[in-house]
């Protein structure tokens, strides 16, 4: 059951970062690989954890450390919002 929250937290923070899209990334085609990437190998992860829920949250943070690489190396250009002045 515990894990099962975990995974539903998951997809909830997953939801959020859909604001970051690949066709207004600087590079779309290696954002879009690179998500991929990340998404194959924390579903990998996951599916290693044999329902323990601190593993499972511990490939989400792995997961997600790709995924904010992913946006710095293709999306640069969408990651600040705030005017600098």
């Amino acid at each position: 059951m515990l894990t099962l929250v975990a995974l539903g937290g998951l997809a909830i923070t997953t939801r959020a970062q859909t604001n970051i899209t690949a066709d207004l990334c600087v590079d779309p085609s290696g954002f879009t690989s690179c998500n991929s990437k990340a998404k194959a190998e924390g579903d990998n992860c996951v599916s290693t954890c044999g329902g323990l829920t601190n593993c499972v949250l511990d490939c989400g943070c792995v997961y997600f450390q790709k995924l904010f690489n992913c946006v710095g190396q293709s999306c640069w250009n969408q990651v600040c919002t705030v005017p600098v002045t």
